[in-house]
């Protein structure tokens, strides 16, 4: 499942609450060498080069294999000055070493041998797939630190490291339906992967275009080491539907218009990647309004079929729902956030005049702990409340 994006925005806007605390100011980018999060978090970026360079794979040879070179240097990349991805320093004596299965392999001919197979295959030959983590397991044990960092320092664009309570604790957060603690294999691997991957394209959808897989990483890491507050960590409530009891304009007269010239340099990227991130997150209120109408109507056999069509734009509108007895009610969710007006398409505008059901819910404060969602039936806009603000211009080449 896909991160609730209000749930999201909720982790994103106390993660910032946390950088601005440390260092003052809102993160504007997660490579800012000026910022807590990357005085925090920016030594990974430079773990993999730094392991590689010990390791030097590329003058490995078959009649390496077993020599004990190999696990020599693996060791000796795990045990970096200042490598925090993972607990080698034994802080609860040598047995608690979390890589103390490869140092005890140097000793064993037949485990070393093995081991350095492995290893040699890893790095040497590219093969960071199912199968070797899944021999690394069994001979390593489920050992996730362990088995996240020697993955990440071989493919560091596709693999991350992993501390197995602290993403938890994150996840949690983020409404991720994942548990990594005590459930080290392949599948939970690859699982966890895809989730700090959404966790990547939320935050793009807030702006960072530039953040990496490690920038979201290091976004979940930093959430589960600052501890919630105890208003931050109470559960919202949904929003209740509200009958719209405003009253519509009429459409104002075209004013005169006045060039303006010392206009503000603006991301229209960037405005216009959070402008859609807050609208789904209101379309995500909306639904969560709209099944609950439902249920306290008695119809919770019809609120479990309620979804989001969003994704598919030609229909029309966002929301497919019903009436108590079974009818469609067809809705066009519609974020409030600059004054009370909205936009339409030109589509959903003829949808609205099409559909007998046809409604607009109206979605304002979606950065609060109270959003509210109107309602308003499409029979009551009529053209004469509607003002041009785009025109289309057809031409023949």
């Amino acid at each position: 499942m896909p991160i609730s994006p209000s749930l999201f925005r909720r982790a994103y806007n106390r993660f910032q609450q946390i950088h601005i605390e440390a260092s003052g100011w809102p993160l504007d980018s997660f490579s800012n060498r000026q910022s807590f999060a990357y005085g925090w978090e920016g030594y990974k970026n430079a773990i993999p080069d730094r392991a590689m360079a010990i390791m030097e794979p590329r003058r490995w040879t078959r009649a390496t294999i077993g020599t004990g070179e190999i696990l020599s240097r693996v060791i000796r990349a795990i045990e970096l000055p200042g490598n925090n991805l993972l607990q080698w320093e034994g802080r609860q004596g040598p047995n608690s070493r979390v890589h103390l299965r490869l140092i005890d392999a140097q000793a064993e001919p037949a485990a070393r041998r093995e081991l350095e197979t492995l290893l040699f295959e890893l790095y040497k030959n590219g093969s960071a797939s199912q199968q070797v983590f899944e021999s690394m397991t069994a001979h390593c044990g489920k050992r996730y630190e362990l088995l996240g960092y020697l993955f990440f320092i071989a493919a560091p664009d596709r693999f991350l490291p992993l501390r197995t309570r602290s993403f938890d604790k994150a996840f949690a957060e983020l409404g991720v339906d994942l548990r990594t603690e005590g459930n080290c294999s392949w599948d939970n691997y690859s699982r966890f992967i895809a989730a700090v991957r959404d966790v990547q394209r939320c935050l793009q959808a807030e702006g960072f275009r530039d953040a990496t897989l490690l920038d979201a990483h290091s976004f979940c890491w930093i959430l589960a080491r600052h501890k919630a507050g105890e208003s931050e960590s109470k559960a919202i409530a949904p929003a209740s539907l509200q009958p719209f009891d405003g009253t519509l304009h009429r459409a104002a007269q075209s004013v005169r218009f006045t060039p303006k010239d010392d206009a503000e340099v603006r991301d229209m990227r960037e405005e216009a990647q959070k402008r859609q991130a807050s609208g789904q997150i209101a379309e995500e209120i909306a639904l969560q309004a709209e099944k609950e109408r439902l249920c306290k109507a008695g119809q919770s056999d019809l609120a479990g079929r309620v979804e989001n069509v969003a994704d598919r734009p030609g229909l029309g509108y966002d929301i497919k729902s019903f009436e108590s007895d079974g009818s469609e009610r067809f809705i066009e969710v519609k974020n409030i956030t600059n004054g009370n007006r909205f936009f339409l398409s030109e589509g959903e505008w003829l949808n609205s005049r099409a559909r007998q059901n046809y409604w607009f819910y109206l979605v304002s404060g979606v950065d609060t702990k109270r959003p509210r969602v109107t309602c308003l039936p499409a029979k009551d806009l009529k053209r004469s409340h509607l003002q041009p603000v785009q025109y289309l211009v057809r031409f023949d080449s």
